[in-house]
């Protein structure tokens, strides 16, 4: 299912970003 495919992408981004963010505030 391409809905599954697209939510996964968009909370593998913000994950990502989560992540970036993370790391940008410890430092």
């Amino acid at each position: 299912m391409p809905h599954i495919r697209r939510t996964t992408h968009i909370m593998m981004f913000a994950h990502r970003n989560s992540f970036d963010f993370h790391f940008f505030n410890a430092r």
